[in-house]
């Protein structure tokens, strides 16, 4: 299961060296060497080697940029929702990981006069409260990663088989009918099965009341929440009844 955990909750797991990242939008995983620290509101990361720069550029489109991407973070057997980029810069992190750029640039030389960054050796990962964390408040590139963590957590939701417990997999198989079925096709009918599962019952009239008081808007009604959402709901929910009837 993934997981959108926070900066310390992935330092209470420990990171420091090998790690796999995987880019959701074309589901490639890149083995990576990186950390995280309490002190920092986001990790560095490193290519683990030559094979794995290649990867990424692959990733980049060809070309290296600060394009924000939604992934999924594999530390020590658990799943982590996070966002990167693909513009390696300033000065390697990480020992045993391959340098991008060489030789090695230092801080005093890696922003060019304009101040922006010239080509380096690491790349940057945004947890769920990276942008929470940030000193100085929030900018346009911080926002895009957060929302690229939230996309991260919406795509395993509905797609990644990497998201889908392998012993909920294994009983889907059992059904009648699906026993040669491949994970992706498994992982597509649990999303239209959570998609456009409704409530039954009696909870069903409180769910279409929910509807027309805005509550939510009723699409995808299997879809599990995030805790923003959740947090949404519930306000809304206070705001239109606030005597609890």
């Amino acid at each position: 299961m993934v997981k959108a955990l926070k900066r310390d909750e992935v330092a209470m797991i420990g990171w420091s060296g090998d790690a796999i990242l995987t880019d959701l939008l074309t589901e490639t995983p890149i083995l990576i060497r990186g950390s995280v620290s309490r002190s920092y509101n986001h990790s560095d990361f490193q290519v683990r080697s030559e094979l794995e720069k290649d990867k990424m550029l692959r990733v980049a489109g060809g070309s290296w940029n600060w394009g924000v991407r939604p992934g999924v973070l594999d530390l020590k057997d658990n799943l982590i929702a996070c966002s990167f980029h693909c513009y390696p810069h300033s000065i390697p992190v990480a020992s045993g990981a391959h340098n991008i750029v060489s030789p090695v640039l230092t801080r005093e030389n890696s922003k060019g006069p304009d101040g922006k960054w010239k080509l380096g050796s690491h790349f940057c990962l945004h947890y769920i409260d990276s942008l929470a964390l940030r000193p100085g408040g929030s900018n346009k590139f911080y926002r895009d990663m957060n929302a690229a963590v939230h996309e991260a957590m919406r795509l395993v939701s509905e797609e990644y088989v990497g998201g889908i417990d392998m012993g909920i997999m294994d009983e889907i198989r059992k059904l009648d009918g699906l026993q040669t079925a491949t994970e992706s096709d498994v992982a597509a009918l649990l999303g239209y099965m959570l998609r456009n599962s409704e409530p039954q019952g009696a909870v069903s009239e409180e769910f279409k009341k929910a509807v027309s008081t805005g509550v939510t808007d009723g699409i995808d009604p299997g879809m599990p929440l995030v805790r923003w959402q959740g947090a949404v709901m519930a306000s809304r929910a206070g705001r239109l009844n606030p005597s609890g009837n």
